[in-house]
């Protein structure tokens, strides 16, 4: 079930780069709301039986993205690629991506060690995704 999603979004800023990051986590949505989504989800509330207060997330959750984005900036995405690779969900069956209205669908094969997607397509190639929303 899915408590949060992270959405990225580049921009080009003349003669820089750009990136924006935003995040939505379903912190004290009910049961019922939740069977209203249209994909299983889930909330901090469902989970854990109790209301959670926005501010003490917010500001537990800036420490951790403030540590982690130092570390990538030293070290790349290297330090979190097993861990990523360990949680990755759906590994080895069936999913369809959608980007930009197109649709691709495969087995989600494995994460590459920069933080991308590898697909395995029906024709055996590999298609490694940067983005996409993944339906199962």
């Amino acid at each position: 079930k899915k408590i949060a999603r992270i959405l990225c979004e580049t921009i080009d800023l003349e003669k820089h780069f750009g990136v924006i990051l935003g995040c939505g986590i379903n912190v004290n949505m009910p049961e019922e709301l939740l069977k209203t989504i249209d994909q299983p989800a889930t909330s901090l509330l469902a989970e854990t039986g109790k209301p959670h207060k926005k501010e003490d997330l917010i500001k537990t959750l800036e420490i951790f993205f403030l540590e982690d984005l130092a570390l990538y900036k030293r070290e790349g995405f290297n330090p979190f690629y097993k861990i990523y690779e360990d949680l990755l969900t759906h590994k080895g069956m069936p999913i369809t991506v959608k980007q930009n209205g197109d649709s691709l669908s495969g087995i989600l094969h494995s994460l590459n060690p920069d933080g991308r997607l590898n697909l395995l397509l029906p024709s055996g190639e590999i298609k490694t995704l940067s983005s996409g929303d993944i339906k199962k």
